[in-house]
């Protein structure tokens, strides 16, 4: 219900039946609406709603070696693998390599870090994060959970 707070009827000058018949409900004065008028409190969103616990990517920043083929495949082809995340991630084709394709999963599955580290990673070490991330989705993909 969304009651508009007016102010009593001596500061407006206006008639009590007037003022009820157009703000309020039948019977209602305007001293009655000032008077049962209330403030709505407004939470704030601190974490993001999931069913994933808390964790960190599968594999670190700097295991490249431990998947081989995803690795070479990095190397080889940067824009080929950026475009294979953005269409496991169903996202248009030159997202895959962003900074905002990898919040965008670190929020689904509720990976710990921030939009900040993401750039940092993406502009000092772009093919060690891009590595990790599509890494990290294969991983997903095997354990049925992506």
């Amino acid at each position: 219900m969304q009651l508009t707070v007016l102010p009593k009827r001596q500061e407006r000058g206006e008639n009590t039946k007037a003022a009820s018949q157009t703000t309020g409900t039948i019977g209602q004065t305007t001293d009655e609406l000032v008077a049962t008028s209330s403030i709505d409190l407004i939470m704030a969103v601190t974490n993001q709603p999931g069913s994933y616990a808390p964790s960190d990517f599968q594999t670190g920043l700097f295991d490249v070696c431990k998947d081989c083929g995803t690795c070479s495949y990095g190397v080889l082809c940067y824009w080929c693998i950026g475009r294979s995340i953005a269409s496991d991630m169903n996202e248009f084709f030159l997202c895959g390599r962003s900074t905002a394709i990898r919040s965008i999963y670190r929020t689904k599955y509720n990976i710990r870090g921030s939009v900040c580290n993401d750039l940092m990673l993406h502009v000092c070490c772009p093919c060690c994060a891009i590595y990790q991330l599509k890494t990290d989705i294969n991983r997903r993909k095997e354990q049925g959970i992506f």
